[in-house]
């Protein structure tokens, strides 16, 4: 067995405080993070439709502005697969992503299939986190559980937030 382990400051920090890091800081703090060594680096969420310069939206200039001081670890996003299209994997790994990490209810795991081919077509790894969890039936958690590692999850995670 092995840890990697996945900090997750700029996403969980950026929502406490309403993603009101400026770029300056969410660079100190990335750096930071990669100099200690911290192999994976989640920016925040990756959503297309809002233009927003931080992680609250992860747009290509905010995610090149963090893998240039980011020399040894992955940086990742998390997604809600209903946001993004197929082609965004792509142009996430051309920005210096390896990393995404889904964020679904048990309903929706069917559809995140698609993008979990699409993810690793890409060559980017992915993560599934289980939202909501405590509205999942045991036996429910368990089986989308097997679905993610058998569809290529790296990491399955549960949560009872929505992500």
């Amino acid at each position: 067995m092995s840890v990697r382990l996945v900090d997750v400051t700029l996403r969980e920090a950026g929502l406490a405080n309403g993603y009101s890091f400026t770029l300056a800081q969410a660079t100190a703090i990335a750096r930071a993070l990669d100099r200690a060594g911290i192999a994976n680096i989640e920016l925040g969420y990756r959503r297309p439709r809002l233009s927003d310069i931080s992680g609250a939206a992860c747009p290509p200039a905010y995610i090149s502005s963090l893998r240039a001081v980011c020399k040894r670890a992955e940086l990742g996003v998390m997604i809600h697969h209903a946001e993004v299209t197929i082609d965004e994997y792509a142009r996430l790994r051309d920005q210096g992503l390896g990393l995404v990490r889904f964020a679904l209810a048990a309903s929706e795991f069917d559809a995140l299939a698609v993008h979990a081919r699409a993810a690793c077509a890409a060559g980017l790894h992915f993560t599934v986190n289980l939202t909501r969890v405590s509205e999942v039936p045991p036996e429910v958690a368990i089986d989308v559980a097997r679905a993610a590692e058998d569809a290529g999850a790296r990491c399955f995670y549960v949560a009872d937030s929505n992500g």
